[in-house]
């Protein structure tokens, strides 16, 4: 999976489409049998107003495919592709950057919000957790106790304002209101 940030530059609305984005060989072919995989919530595809910026996630089945380069077509009528280099070995990660992050200045009984839309609440600080509800962009939650590392991100306990439901939310989605 590609994290991206995509920025409209244009007057006008534009599409990010969920196709814009394949993996390519190192003369820049595309590699027609990586299966485009739904991508981690948020994905990267969909309308940007001028000026908007948005994050979000792409994601192939890799296994067993040889390639080198991210393509981009951002203009489906144009040959005019753009290009980004992945590593040539894979990388060793350890899931997110929140736990080398500085933890959020925030105790148990803090609210705070959440910055992006779809994000999972969930039963376990870890990303194979039971998904306990889906929450969106400014709902209200209240830290329940210590962020717990957990697949490289610093977690936190909450508690959904409106609902009551517990879990926990990676600090990357959360800010203090």
């Amino acid at each position: 999976a590609v994290r991206l940030r995509v920025t409209n530059r244009n007057a006008s609305v534009r599409y990010f489409s969920s196709t814009a984005l394949h993996l390519a060989d190192a003369d820049g072919a595309i590699v027609d049998d990586a299966l485009a995989l739904t991508p981690p919530i948020p994905a990267a595809s969909g309308d940007y107003y001028p000026g908007s910026t948005g994050e979000g996630w792409v994601a192939w089945d890799t296994e067993d495919k040889s390639f080198a380069l991210v393509r981009i077509d951002l203009d489906p009528f144009a040959d005019d592709p753009r290009f980004f280099a992945l590593e040539s070995t894979p990388v060793a990660t350890t899931g997110g950057e929140s736990a080398d992050n500085d933890p959020l200045p925030v105790a148990p009984g803090d609210p705070v919000v959440v910055t992006e839309t779809e994000v999972n609440l969930r039963a376990e600080p870890t990303t194979d957790g039971d998904i306990v509800a889906t929450l969106d962009r400014g709902d209200r939650l209240v830290i329940t106790g210590e962020p717990v590392p957990g697949d490289g991100y610093r977690w936190y306990p909450v508690e959904v304002d409106a609902t009551g439901e517990t879990g926990f939310i990676v600090q990357e989605f959360i800010a203090t209101p």
